[in-house]
């Protein structure tokens, strides 16, 4: 989500939070989104029906997750007034799920503790629901409909939407075993010709890593790293891959010209490269085994 005036981080939103979206009529737009109930208002003449009630809770969170995000915050009325749920009987997540359990695909979303109103006249809470955009679009809700996230409410998608959706995930998906593939393709290469520690001054199997192809692969995945923690790990292999490169250069340098570098004799700089070679793939083998953990990347 692009900066708003709330944390997008529901785990730091507490009565503080909610006192400034009321103080400072913070509305409901493209991101933030109100509602009033948690649970089937069931008062009598309330429409519609309780189906149906969930259903638009649904769309709420699958019209977010078409788009760039957002934050759902139940117990608060449209113009921003807190007015708090009752607390439900069981763990406030499992009644989130009820909404979104039949979404295909699966949303990522994340939910807040209990935000409690300070007040002895009552036990109502808040909660805080952040709707990650989603990584395969698009999503459907459980009757095979679609929306999208358009200012401060929800539109069913067009036909032109759906397709232009369908194209960019089919791109994607392509991206993505391009992806899987070289990574595969690294670690059959260091299980094959680099795994073992260097013990002679032949020449470095430099060829059994195809940083350039892991590089632009990497690039053209960024969608796959949007949680930090895979952040941080995209990030070190790119360094990894960079180390690698410039061992390279360093080595064709040293071939064509051995006094250009401070090496005495090719059997040092291929002793030297080898052992180089190996910490860095290993280093890299083990960074690419964290993604693998943590993301849906399959590999062989």
């Amino acid at each position: 989500m692009e900066e708003q005036p709330f944390p997008t981080d529901v785990n730091e939103w507490s009565w503080e939070t909610i006192q400034r979206l009321k103080d400072n009529g913070v509305l409901e737009s493209a991101y933030l989104e109100y509602k009033r109930h948690i649970s089937y208002p069931d008062d009598a003449g309330i429409e519609p029906s309780e189906r149906e009630w969930r259903h638009d809770i649904e769309r709420e969170f699958v019209a977010f997750a078409n788009s760039a995000g957002g934050i759902i915050v139940f117990g608060m009325g449209d113009s921003a007034q807190p007015r708090g749920v009752e607390p439900p009987d069981h763990e406030i997540s499992l009644t989130v799920f009820q909404f979104i359990k039949d979404t295909t695909p699966a949303l990522n979303i994340q939910t807040s503790d209990p935000i409690e109103i300070p007040s002895e006249d009552t036990d109502r809470i808040l909660v805080a629901v952040r709707i990650f955009k989603a990584e395969r679009k698009p999503v459907k809700t459980s009757d095979s409909s679609y929306y999208v996230r358009v200012a401060d409410h929800k539109d069913p998608m067009t036909r032109e939407q759906l397709q232009s959706m369908f194209v960019e995930e089919d791109r994607r998906q392509q991206a993505v075993r391009q992806l899987e593939l070289e990574i595969s393709r690294f670690i059959n290469s260091f299980d094959k010709e680099v795994d073992e520690v260097p013990t002679s001054g032949e020449l470095p199997p430099l060829e059994a890593v195809d940083e350039q192809s892991l590089r632009e692969a990497f690039r053209r995945n960024t969608h796959l790293f949007s949680n930090e923690d895979v952040q941080d790990i995209a990030v070190e292999v790119m360094g990894v891959l960079d180390e690698i490169s410039s061992t390279k250069r360093t080595f064709d340098e040293g071939c064509r010209n051995i006094s250009r570098v401070s090496y005495d004799g090719y059997g040092e700089l291929n002793r030297v490269t080898q052992v180089k070679l190996h910490d860095l793939c290993r280093d890299l083998n083990s960074r690419l085994r964290d993604l693998e953990e943590n993301t849906q990347l399959q590999i062989s």
